[in-house]
Protein backbone atom coordinates (compact mmCIF):
# COMPACT_ATOMS: atom_id res chain seq x y z
CA UNK A 1 0.00 0.00 0.00
CA UNK A 2 1.01 3.27 -0.88
CA UNK A 3 1.98 5.58 2.49
CA UNK A 4 -0.59 8.56 2.66
CA UNK A 5 0.77 12.02 1.07
CA UNK A 6 1.88 13.92 4.14
CA UNK A 7 1.28 17.03 2.12
CA UNK A 8 -2.57 18.33 1.34
CA UNK A 9 -4.92 20.91 1.80
CA UNK A 10 -3.30 23.06 -1.03
CA UNK A 11 -4.46 27.05 -0.90
CA UNK A 12 -3.71 29.50 -2.79
CA UNK A 13 -4.03 33.25 -2.00
CA UNK A 14 -4.25 36.25 -4.58
CA UNK A 15 -3.71 39.94 -3.80
CA UNK A 16 -0.39 39.90 -3.07
CA UNK A 17 2.20 42.57 -4.23
CA UNK A 18 3.19 42.63 -7.73
CA UNK A 19 -0.25 40.41 -8.48
CA UNK A 20 1.72 37.32 -7.37
CA UNK A 21 -0.35 34.06 -6.44
CA UNK A 22 1.02 32.28 -3.01
CA UNK A 23 0.34 29.05 -2.42
CA UNK A 24 0.42 26.84 0.91
CA UNK A 25 -0.63 23.52 1.79
CA UNK A 26 -0.72 21.78 5.60
CA UNK A 27 1.72 18.70 6.09
CA UNK A 28 1.83 15.63 8.92
CA UNK A 29 4.94 15.82 10.45
CA UNK A 30 7.05 11.90 11.22
CA UNK A 31 8.48 12.68 14.52
CA UNK A 32 11.23 9.83 15.49
CA UNK A 33 10.31 7.75 18.64
CA UNK A 34 12.77 10.23 20.53
CA UNK A 35 9.87 13.54 19.72
CA UNK A 36 6.75 11.04 20.43
CA UNK A 37 7.06 11.62 24.09
CA UNK A 38 7.38 15.04 23.72
CA UNK A 39 4.13 18.12 23.67
CA UNK A 40 4.87 18.63 20.17
CA UNK A 41 2.58 18.98 17.10
CA UNK A 42 2.09 16.52 14.59
CA UNK A 43 0.61 19.01 11.61
CA UNK A 44 1.59 22.56 10.56
CA UNK A 45 2.44 24.65 7.30
CA UNK A 46 4.80 24.23 4.19
CA UNK A 47 6.86 27.68 3.15
CA UNK A 48 4.61 29.90 0.97
CA UNK A 49 5.40 29.55 -2.23
CA UNK A 50 4.79 31.85 -5.06
CA UNK A 51 3.45 30.08 -8.39
CA UNK A 52 4.20 31.40 -12.03
CA UNK A 53 3.64 29.57 -15.66
CA UNK A 54 7.35 29.40 -17.36
CA UNK A 55 7.82 27.83 -20.96
CA UNK A 56 9.47 24.80 -21.18
CA UNK A 57 10.25 22.31 -24.45
CA UNK A 58 7.24 20.58 -23.76
CA UNK A 59 5.24 23.63 -23.34
CA UNK A 60 3.91 25.89 -20.41
CA UNK A 61 4.47 24.25 -17.67
CA UNK A 62 3.35 25.29 -13.36
CA UNK A 63 6.89 26.39 -11.56
CA UNK A 64 6.79 26.89 -7.62
CA UNK A 65 9.19 29.40 -5.92
CA UNK A 66 9.55 29.85 -2.31
CA UNK A 67 8.19 33.21 -1.55
CA UNK A 68 10.57 36.16 -1.96
CA UNK A 69 10.02 37.84 1.41
CA UNK A 70 11.45 34.16 3.05
CA UNK A 71 14.71 36.14 2.23
CA UNK A 72 13.65 38.51 4.71
CA UNK A 73 14.63 35.36 7.25
CA UNK A 74 18.17 34.88 6.39
CA UNK A 75 21.00 36.58 8.86
CA UNK A 76 24.00 37.74 7.38
CA UNK A 77 26.25 36.85 4.52
CA UNK A 78 25.96 33.16 2.98
CA UNK A 79 28.74 31.17 3.25
CA UNK A 80 29.60 28.50 1.91
CA UNK A 81 28.39 24.77 2.87
CA UNK A 82 31.53 23.58 5.03
CA UNK A 83 31.87 27.24 7.37
CA UNK A 84 28.11 26.84 8.03
CA UNK A 85 27.73 27.07 11.92
CA UNK A 86 23.59 26.76 12.76
CA UNK A 87 20.28 25.11 13.29
CA UNK A 88 17.77 26.83 10.40
CA UNK A 89 19.61 26.89 6.76
CA UNK A 90 18.88 28.35 3.88
CA UNK A 91 20.99 26.29 0.82
CA UNK A 92 21.35 26.91 -2.14
CA UNK A 93 23.66 24.77 -4.72
CA UNK A 94 24.27 23.83 -8.06
CA UNK A 95 26.13 21.97 -10.49
CA UNK A 96 26.65 19.89 -13.90
CA UNK A 97 27.23 16.17 -12.87
CA UNK A 98 28.37 13.47 -14.89
CA UNK A 99 26.25 10.55 -16.19
CA UNK A 100 27.29 8.40 -12.95
CA UNK A 101 27.59 11.09 -10.66
CA UNK A 102 26.25 10.63 -7.14
CA UNK A 103 25.95 14.13 -5.74
CA UNK A 104 24.98 13.85 -1.50
CA UNK A 105 24.00 16.37 1.27
CA UNK A 106 24.40 16.15 5.07
CA UNK A 107 22.00 18.55 6.12
CA UNK A 108 22.61 18.35 9.96
CA UNK A 109 22.39 14.56 9.46
CA UNK A 110 19.91 14.35 7.80
CA UNK A 111 20.73 12.63 3.92
CA UNK A 112 19.81 13.82 0.70
CA UNK A 113 21.28 12.60 -2.68
CA UNK A 114 21.11 12.86 -6.22
CA UNK A 115 21.77 9.66 -8.48
CA UNK A 116 21.93 11.26 -11.73
CA UNK A 117 21.79 7.40 -13.22
CA UNK A 118 18.67 7.05 -12.15
CA UNK A 119 17.65 10.82 -12.10
CA UNK A 120 16.27 10.46 -8.66
CA UNK A 121 16.59 12.40 -5.42
CA UNK A 122 16.14 11.20 -1.97
CA UNK A 123 15.47 12.73 1.46
CA UNK A 124 16.56 10.40 4.58
CA UNK A 125 15.66 7.57 2.01
CA UNK A 126 12.88 8.20 0.26
CA UNK A 127 13.44 8.81 -3.35
CA UNK A 128 11.16 10.59 -6.44
CA UNK A 129 12.21 11.21 -10.21
CA UNK A 130 13.69 14.39 -10.47
CA UNK A 131 15.18 15.88 -14.01
CA UNK A 132 17.89 18.35 -14.24
CA UNK A 133 17.33 21.94 -14.70
CA UNK A 134 17.93 23.15 -18.01
CA UNK A 135 21.39 22.74 -19.67
CA UNK A 136 21.93 19.10 -17.17
CA UNK A 137 22.17 21.53 -14.30
CA UNK A 138 21.58 20.34 -11.03
CA UNK A 139 20.29 23.03 -9.08
CA UNK A 140 18.54 22.71 -5.51
CA UNK A 141 17.19 25.18 -3.39
CA UNK A 142 16.79 23.54 0.49
CA UNK A 143 15.26 25.01 3.70
CA UNK A 144 16.38 22.71 6.76
CA UNK A 145 13.84 23.60 9.06
CA UNK A 146 13.87 21.86 13.24
CA UNK A 147 11.31 19.54 11.59
CA UNK A 148 11.32 18.10 7.68
CA UNK A 149 13.04 19.01 4.92
CA UNK A 150 11.55 21.42 1.27
CA UNK A 151 13.39 21.57 -1.64
CA UNK A 152 12.83 23.09 -4.82
CA UNK A 153 14.62 23.03 -7.91
CA UNK A 154 16.09 26.52 -8.66
CA UNK A 155 14.13 26.11 -12.03
CA UNK A 156 10.74 25.99 -10.26
CA UNK A 157 9.86 23.18 -11.97
CA UNK A 158 10.16 20.54 -9.25
CA UNK A 159 9.44 20.14 -5.31
CA UNK A 160 9.81 18.09 -2.71
CA UNK A 161 8.34 18.41 0.94
CA UNK A 162 10.29 15.83 3.36
CA UNK A 163 8.16 16.57 6.84
CA UNK A 164 9.29 12.85 7.60
CA UNK A 165 12.80 13.75 8.39
CA UNK A 166 13.92 15.25 11.70
CA UNK A 167 17.43 16.93 11.56
CA UNK A 168 19.87 15.86 14.42
CA UNK A 169 19.60 18.47 17.64
CA UNK A 170 23.27 18.56 18.69
CA UNK A 171 24.51 18.86 14.46
CA UNK A 172 25.09 22.85 13.26
CA UNK A 173 27.45 21.47 10.31
CA UNK A 174 26.03 21.30 6.22
CA UNK A 175 28.30 19.29 3.89
CA UNK A 176 28.01 17.72 0.06
CA UNK A 177 30.57 15.49 -1.58
CA UNK A 178 30.04 13.66 -5.00
CA UNK A 179 30.92 10.53 -6.33
CA UNK A 180 31.55 9.13 -9.61
CA UNK A 181 33.90 9.75 -12.13
CA UNK A 182 37.43 11.21 -11.58
CA UNK A 183 35.63 14.99 -11.79
CA UNK A 184 31.77 14.03 -10.96
CA UNK A 185 30.92 17.42 -10.97
CA UNK A 186 31.51 20.88 -12.72
CA UNK A 187 30.36 24.15 -12.19
CA UNK A 188 29.99 23.82 -8.37
CA UNK A 189 28.01 26.94 -6.60
CA UNK A 190 27.34 26.82 -3.41
CA UNK A 191 25.49 29.19 -0.85
CA UNK A 192 23.91 28.70 2.63
CA UNK A 193 22.53 31.07 5.07
CA UNK A 194 21.65 30.68 8.67
CA UNK A 195 18.12 31.45 9.03
CA UNK A 196 16.36 33.79 12.20
CA UNK A 197 13.63 32.11 14.11
CA UNK A 198 11.00 34.13 16.61
CA UNK A 199 10.34 33.82 20.40
CA UNK A 200 7.25 32.25 19.27
CA UNK A 201 8.32 29.41 17.40
CA UNK A 202 7.89 25.89 19.42
CA UNK A 203 11.22 24.16 20.30
CA UNK A 204 11.02 20.71 18.50
CA UNK A 205 14.55 19.29 20.73
CA UNK A 206 13.79 16.74 23.24
CA UNK A 207 13.70 18.47 26.63
CA UNK A 208 16.88 17.84 28.52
Amino acid sequence: LEEPNPVYAWQTFDGAPDGRRIQIAWEKFDPPNAFRDEAVSSQGMTLPMELKLTRTPAGLRLARFPARELEALRDGESVPLAKFDGELAEVEFSCVPVADARVVFDLRGVKVEYRAAAKTLSVGGRAVAWDLDAGGVLGLRMFVDRVGIEVFSLDGLQYLPAPHVFPTASRRDLSWSAYGAKNPVRNVEEKAWRLKYGKECHSWAPRQ
